[in-house]
């Protein structure tokens, strides 16, 4: 609103200003848009009544991972099929929030790997591994709550605005399943999704 009123006061008297005023209003202009899409998505994920049927993860994993051919390297080790209970596109969702996580949080050289297998009889797990800077002990139980950032030296290096995973978690519990970070030896984070395989019997 600053740079607005600058320009229609000393616009015209002083026409260098009006590149710099653009340029500045264009970028607020950019980061709120941003955070009114990511509000909509929590609100959506607040509201939304899901429908689990068996699924297949691995060709869900596979459209994703093809949308980021281009810059970082994102791979993936996966099973040839792997059914479980779950609504397809809040997988699909919850995968893209969490790649994108470890992507801003990583070196463009690094690579972001996504592993899905069955850990036993009754559970199907997803992870998104990163070699970024990792998550400190005292943030691991606090990066899933709405609006919380980590320590200053990831938010001032990282634009965001604490709501993509509190939207991740929001839709795990839809889908029955858990979400939870680790540690990835010897750097970054893995993000775990822990789903079920076969619907419980009422």
């Amino acid at each position: 609103m600053g740079h607005t009123e600058l320009l229609l006061k000393h616009a015209t008297d002083h026409p260098e200003l009006v590149s710099d005023s653009v340029h500045y209003i264009e970028d607020e202009a950019s980061q709120m848009q941003g955070l009114v899409t990511s509000l909509l998505e929590l609100s959506r994920s607040d509201r939304a009544e899901t429908q689990l049927t068996t699924i297949d993860l691995v060709p869900i994993v596979q459209t994703v991972i093809a949308q980021y051919a281009d810059g970082q390297q994102v791979v993936a080790e996966l099973p040839e099929t792997l059914q479980l209970h779950a609504n397809a596109g809040q997988v699909q969702q919850m995968l893209t929030a969490l790649i994108d996580n470890a992507r801003k949080y990583s070196d463009s050289s690094s690579t972001v790997t996504v592993r899905a297998a069955q850990t036993d009889d009754e559970h199907v797990v997803l992870t998104v591994a990163d070699q970024g800077i990792g998550i400190s002990d005292a943030d691991k139980d606090k990066i899933f709550d709405r609006f919380y950032r980590a320590d200053q030296s990831r938010s001032k290096r990282v634009a965001g605005y604490g709501i993509g995973l509190a939207i991740v978690k929001q839709l795990a519990a839809l889908n029955e399943a858990t979400v939870a970070v680790q540690d990835n030896k010897p750097t970054g984070s893995r993000f775990v999704l822990t789903f079920v395989r076969e619907q419980k019997q009422v």
